[in-house]
């Protein structure tokens, strides 16, 4: 018996060895110039919209940093300078190596992101480099843009709004072309599979394929196109015309659950928002204003909280006093997130007395205008 429990150790260790050998080790490094005692140096990456640490290691009495770095699965992750700084890297077989900064030392303290390039890098981290700076200018166009039009008169605040929007989208396209131009020049690179994001199929057909036939037998990018696939079929679901995925969440004194079916025989705006959402807060009065015209109109609202703390819902419904009904979806909404295909909030929405999807993405004045059009048919 004890030979046997020998042999099986003998074959774990075996199994062991032989995957951590199938595993490539880079070397993380690099200085920061200012510590932040207390807090670590991170390696984490988002898996189906949830943060997964995969390392937590700390400076030394120099301010340097050197972590040996076993990659599991190929693919960009994400380099955090003790909460403050961070850069996003591509780990598989190329050594990484960053200079930070690390803890602002101003009085008054604004985080704002900062371009640290990756050193001693090979081709695929270069692409990163390129990746991560396009996101950093656009990031700061956005937030020097949105700063100008703060201080701009306009004729009225829906003006400014809509200005608001339009720079958004003009930015958002110009990010997305800056990125097919990268792919178009890099495609052969594993770390493509940063950029593919950006590369739209109804628009660049031809890149994605070509991306995807040189990649036909490397598993992040077939990975990739698998979740595509997944996430398309799920949009189809939730497209203008379908019936509204169903789902039923307590209310705020837990006496009852509700959901769109509750709601069948009359029109139902339902808003997805979150107590940390500043432009969720923000559409609060607009809402408010909107529910006040349309008492009574065949129109029901309901807001669904995706807050992971039930007592930032709980606090922000008493600052808000908002009359509709309210409820919170469980896991910070993670499911109904995918079941609706949407990651940005507020993300705000119109049913028709069947359920039927009429509208998405509806903000400000474009909510009342969507209910006047629909009451008026």
């Amino acid at each position: 018996m004890m030979q046997k429990i020998k042999y099986l150790v003998l074959v774990s260790m075996i199994a062991l060895w032989g995957c951590k050998q199938n595993q490539n080790v880079i070397t993380v490094k690099g200085h920061v110039e200012f510590d932040e005692p207390g807090q670590k140096m991170e390696i984490f990456r988002y898996e189906d919209n949830e943060k997964v640490v995969y390392a937590q290691f700390d400076i030394d009495e120099n301010n340097n940093y050197n972590y040996q770095f076993a990659v599991e699965h190929p693919g960009v992750y994400t380099l955090s300078c003790k909460k403050w700084e961070q850069v996003r890297f591509w780990a598989e077989d190329e050594n990484v190596e960053v200079n930070f900064r690390g803890k602002d030392t101003a009085k008054i303290v604004i985080k704002m992101p900062v371009y640290h390039p990756i050193l001693s890098t090979g081709p695929n981290n270069e692409l990163m480099n390129q990746y991560n700076y396009v996101q950093d200018r656009n990031y700061h166009m956005m937030v020097d843009m949105s700063q100008l039009i703060y201080r701009t008169k306009f004729a009225s605040p829906q003006d400014g709004q809509q200005m608001t929007t339009e720079v958004y989208k003009m930015l958002s396209r110009d990010l997305d072309a800056r990125m097919v131009e990268l792919a178009e020049r890099n495609y052969k690179l594993h770390s493509i599979v940063a950029l593919l994001s950006h590369v739209k199929a109804d628009e660049n057909k031809a890149l994605l394929e070509k991306i995807y036939a040189e990649h036909k037998d490397y598993q992040p990018v077939q990975e990739y196109k698998k979740n595509k696939e997944i996430a398309a079929a799920k949009a189809a679901k939730v497209a203008v015309g379908q019936v509204a995925p169903d789902f039923s969440y307590h209310t705020e004194d837990s006496t009852k659950t509700l959901g769109p079916k509750d709601f069948r025989g009359k029109y139902l705006l339902i808003d997805f928002w979150a107590s940390w959402c500043g432009p969720c807060r923000a559409e609060v009065p607009n809402l408010k204003k909107t529910y006040k015209e349309f008492a009574g109109k065949d129109v029901e609202f309901l807001s669904v909280s995706v807050d992971a703390k039930e007592a930032d819902w709980k606090k922000a419904l008493l600052e808000e006093q908002m009359d509709w009904p309210q409820v919170l979806a469980p896991k910070g909404g993670k499911e109904v997130m995918q079941e609706y295909q949407f990651s940005g909030i507020p993300f705000i929405i119109l049913l028709d007395k069947e359920g039927k999807i009429i509208a998405k993405h509806l903000r400000g004045e474009a909510i009342g205008k969507k209910l006047r059009e629909v009451l008026d048919k």
